[in-house]
């Protein structure tokens, strides 16, 4: 009797903590999920800036508010590590701080050593269990599409190495029945091309020919993005992120304007 009486007890004290744990939004696993950040070392982000951080597989990537990141994260029970990150190469003059809050983000990360579900909340927790920061499911982006969208290109991919526009440059691209055109930084460019599924085949692209001096770099950015342009071979969209992809491994990254 004794011993019914010890079991009976034991499994309520488990029911009962396992009310008590946080939950997560649609489980535990923070495989393909999206957050914004609420919270960074007690304080919420800068106003008109966005960190966030997606999970996919074993990859994380995000924004600090000015670049985007990008990386490994391993899981053990709640225990988190994150590998190495990368990330793009721009330097934001606004608002006033950004690039304080940017490293701060960056170390935040290197220092986390667990995460749990608080409520709707992702907290991820420091080595003595100080939540250091706290994010929010980021908001459903509908898909844009890929034709009558104005995109502003935002990096460069060359194999795992991502770099971003020159500053004080904008190159834009804009595809609508068959005609592209846009901005290559210094000069307007326009062409054709032709989509079938994900697969995308550029026509000849004619430009004007202007030259321009400033910011340094900006004719080889041109000629970069022009030739990867013209050798794009197919496209991905999620939501409102355009990247186009050619054979050998190089990329543009675009976001709706």
């Amino acid at each position: 009797m004794k011993s019914r009486k010890l079991t009976i007890a034991l499994i309520l004290v488990a029911v009962l903590l396992a009310a008590c744990r946080p939950s997560s939004p649609g489980g535990a696993s923070l495989e393909d999920t999206q957050w914004v950040l609420v919270m960074l070392d007690g304080a919420p982000p800068l106003a008109g800036t966005t960190p966030s951080a997606e999970f996919d597989g074993d990859q994380i990537s995000g924004s600090t508010g000015c670049n985007s990141f990008f990386g490994s994260y391993e899981v053990d029970s709640s225990d988190i590590t994150f590998g190495p990150l990368g990330m793009t190469e721009m330097y934001c003059m606004e608002p006033e701080g950004i690039m304080d809050q940017e490293q701060a983000v960056l170390e935040a990360l290197a220092s986390v050593s667990s995460y749990q579900f608080s409520g709707t909340q992702l907290e991820m927790l420091d080595g003595v269990g100080n939540v250091i920061l706290a994010f929010e499911p980021a908001p459903a982006v509908p898909e844009l599409p890929l034709e009558g969208t104005e995109w502003v290109l935002t990096s460069f991919i060359d194999g795992e190495a991502v770099a971003s526009t020159l500053n004080g440059t904008e190159i834009t691209l804009q595809l609508a029945g068959g005609e592209i055109a846009g901005s290559a930084g210094c000069n307007s460019y326009f062409g054709t091309y032709e989509v079938s599924g994900s697969d995308i085949t550029m026509g000849a692209l004619g430009m004007t020919e202007m030259y321009c001096m400033d910011p340094e770099g900006v004719m080889d950015q041109e000629t970069n993005y022009l030739d990867t342009l013209g050798n794009a071979t197919s496209f991905e969209l999620d939501g409102n992120q355009l990247t186009l992809n050619t054979a050998d491994g190089r990329g543009l990254m675009f976001s709706a304007r």
